[in-house]
């Protein structure tokens, strides 16, 4: 009788495992298929960040070469000026820059290379020698710059993600 009553429960408990491990598979599947959803999801998500990034992108000017500390307190107001004795644009013109940064990067020690300055432009109206010209992107701009003997570069342009994009390079 004493084994009976150990028989049936151990029916009772392998019964209850049972349900358990079969919960435990129904749950897996369901988690693998919310899985492959997420990944697809962020996948196009990633496809649309690294897009919009680049895009963004093709708007800066960067400026390379320009000692640490010369933009002073205001970057904005230095790349203005900067840009308006190089290029040699009148002083009442405004070229409508919010701001500008140095590259985001740790300061570099004294005798290294500086950190790029980044500016990004909305629209630029310059005032050549032929007369006035407003531009609609930094592209635009650098590409005239370019014909008139100035030496620019927009980046941005063929951009790849700096992180994996799906698990077979997650490894």
């Amino acid at each position: 009788m004493e084994n009976n009553k150990e028989l049936q429960a151990q029916r009772v408990s392998i019964a209850e495992a049972q349900e358990r491990i079969s919960d435990v598979e129904e749950w897996k599947t369901e988690v693998n298929e919310v899985m492959s959803v997420m990944m697809e999801q962020t996948r196009l998500m990633q496809g649309k960040l690294t897009d919009l990034e680049g895009r963004s992108r093709r708007n800066n000017i960067r400026m390379f070469c320009l000692p640490e500390g010369t933009e002073g307190s205001s970057t904005a107001k230095y790349m203005e000026s900067l840009l308006k004795n190089e290029l040699e644009i009148p002083e009442e013109t405004r070229l409508q820059i919010q701001h500008a940064h140095r590259a985001l990067a740790r300061k570099p020690s004294e005798g290294s290379t500086p950190r790029s300055i980044v500016t990004p432009l909305t629209k630029i109206r310059i005032h050549w020698n032929t007369g006035v010209k407003t531009y609609d992107n930094a592209r635009e701009a650098v590409q005239d710059m370019k014909e008139r003997g100035h030496t620019v570069d927009v980046p941005g342009e063929d951009t790849e993600p700096a992180w994996p994009r799906g698990p077979a390079e997650w490894k």
